[in-house]
């Protein structure tokens, strides 16, 4: 968004109040309809103005990557399956059952994975 647009949605905002303030003869449909206008294109002019300040200082909430992540899993039967799962920098090898979650054994801490090595992946049943 570049300053002709900023400059143009100011100035039909500025234009569009100045045309209701004054409007032809008091109470007529044009006068009001003129004056309904002229607040929509000024509500249109501040949002304009608040969407481009927002992103011009970043306003947006910075995301963090989740605590808890599932790295792999791999299906032993329909409802049995083997979960490697990242708490921080510490893995866990999980085994779920419909029954049970149980901790088998807690791996190695990993390293994060890079732009080159692939995400967490999930084997077919």
């Amino acid at each position: 968004m570049g300053p002709s647009l900023w400059t143009w949605a100011v100035a039909v905002g500025g234009e569009a109040a100045a045309l209701a303030a004054r409007p032809d003869a008091p109470g007529s449909l044009a006068g009001e309809l003129l004056r309904v206008l002229g607040v929509l294109l000024g509500l249109l002019g501040l949002l304009v103005v608040g969407l481009h300040l927002a992103r011009r200082l970043r306003l947006a909430p910075a995301s963090r990557p989740p605590l808890i992540q599932v790295l792999s899993t791999h299906y032993l039967a329909t409802r049995q399956a083997l979960w490697v799962v990242a708490v921080g920098r510490q893995r866990f090898l999980l085994a779920s059952s419909p029954e049970r979650v149980e901790l088998l054994t807690a791996l190695p801490p990993g390293e994060e994975p890079s732009a080159g090595e692939p995400g967490p992946q999930e084997d077919g049943p």
